[in-house]
């Protein structure tokens, strides 16, 4: 009997609830974005009309919505947004910490996006009372819940270090190794060994393209935007900006 992966569960699920055709708009859990990926492929191949959603315009984890054709609107996604605060700073990995432990499954969560004492939860609908119910502090601190309205909050934008530098080619063992500050030697083990990521999926090789927008995932490092191209040098070489996401 074949073994399927998490990834390959739920394109077969996806799939088969598409074949049942008794929908408008049948909405899936949160997926994350290297699912969301692959997800969309088999969906284009089958020429099945779907939207993806996480709540927010710059969202990364979202939630997939089946459609009758390519011209129908989706209802209202089932997505609720929470504002938490606290009267100490707690990070992404508290929250979702406390969420994993009064059960909640990751698939009904979308973005936590965290600013020092306040964060902001992305949740499944009908979940956020379960959550404000139960989550009553993060570490030794209590915490006060909201339900908030996506159209009249700010929520935090991302923050970024500049790094600027020059390579001889967009080679990904090259951005790597300026972006971690890597020998190349070092650059070409990382990604041999599967540690680093082009949106979201794992490259294994040194010589792959990468190019302008491109997201690069370091394992340990962090993650790094390729936001432009500034041009070459006398000598040919290209300068880059990079964006590290602080």
């Amino acid at each position: 009997m074949k073994k399927y992966d998490s990834t390959e569960l739920i394109i077969k699920n996806v799939i088969n609830r598409s074949r049942k055709r008794n929908y408008d708009c049948v909405f899936f859990d949160f997926h994350d974005p290297k699912t969301q990926h692959f997800v969309s492929r088999a969906l284009e191949k089958e020429k099945i009309p779907y939207e993806y959603f996480g709540g927010h315009e710059e969202a990364e984890r979202k939630m997939l919505c089946l459609k009758e054709d390519d011209e129908s609107i989706p209802g209202e996604f089932p997505i609720q947004l929470l504002r938490c605060e606290s009267s100490k700073e707690f990070s992404h990995r508290d929250m979702l910490g406390v969420l994993m432990n009064i059960g909640i499954d990751r698939s009904v969560i979308g973005d936590i996006l965290v600013d020092g004492k306040t964060a902001y939860l992305f949740i499944k609908e009908s979940f956020e009372w379960h959550i404000m119910d139960q989550v009553e502090r993060i570490g030794n601190e209590r915490v006060q819940w909201t339900v908030e309205s996506t159209e009249d909050v700010d929520l935090p934008q991302k923050q970024f270090q500049s790094i600027r530098a020059v390579v001889a080619s967009l080679r990904l063992d090259n951005v790597v190794s300026k972006a971690g500050n890597f020998s190349r030697k070092e650059s070409e083990q990382l990604i041999r060994k599967g540690l680093v990521k082009v949106n979201h999926i794992e490259v294994y090789k040194p010589s792959a393209a990468v190019k302008e927008s491109d997201l690069l995932s370091i394992r340990g490092k962090g993650r790094y935007l390729l936001k432009e191209e500034l041009g070459t040098t006398k000598k040919g070489n290209i300068n880059i900006l990079l964006k590290k996401y602080v």
